[in-house]
């Protein structure tokens, strides 16, 4: 039968497309969909779905995700895409890279990308480098005001000193 509705973004993505007069197949490259769930969002009076994520301040929107797959369309260069968003041309730049190049930039999917990027977990960076862990742990308890005892004194198997942090750091 049919596919899953659209969001709220992707049906107004739809109709900001359409009025500015693409092709039905190019609302549906861009929004992520088929052509007929792109023509059915603008003839039904379907309820949207809405969405649970929002980007984070100084991101791209869905919004500037359009005016790139617009710029595009035009055949526009990237500098004067991301002068028109008033974003740096490397992030129109890696944004366009990363979700097909100039020829296949979908806004949809670069949205759904960065959806997951953002919900994606990060290791914390002490627990992922423990040359870190090992001079954040000597800098506090040897060489802070408040040092009352060095590493090597809470485990006896363990020797830090300048020399094997900068060991443990650079190898």
């Amino acid at each position: 039968m049919g596919g899953a509705p659209l969001t709220l973004e992707q049906r107004q993505m739809v109709f900001r497309l359409r009025g500015r007069g693409f092709s039905w197949e190019e609302i549906a490259r861009a929004a992520g969909c088929s052509v007929s769930g792109a023509w059915a969002c603008d003839r039904t009076p379907r309820q949207a779905q809405p969405t649970t994520w929002s980007h984070r301040p100084g991101r791209l929107t869905i919004a500037d995700r359009e005016e790139i797959v617009i710029g595009l369309a035009k055949g526009e260069t990237l500098t004067a895409i991301a002068n028109r968003i008033g974003k740096a041309t490397s992030t129109v730049s890696r944004e366009v890279a990363a979700n097909g190049g100039r020829r296949d930039y979908r806004a949809w999917g670069g949205h759904v990308r960065a959806q997951d990027q953002a919900r994606r977990s990060k290791p914390a960076k002490m627990a992922s480098c423990p040359a870190l862990l090992a001079l954040s742990a000597y800098n506090y308890w040897c060489r802070s005001p408040y040092g009352l005892m060095c590493p090597s004194q809470v485990r006896a198997d363990v020797s830090v000193n300048d020399g094997n942090i900068h060991q443990l750091i650079s190898g």
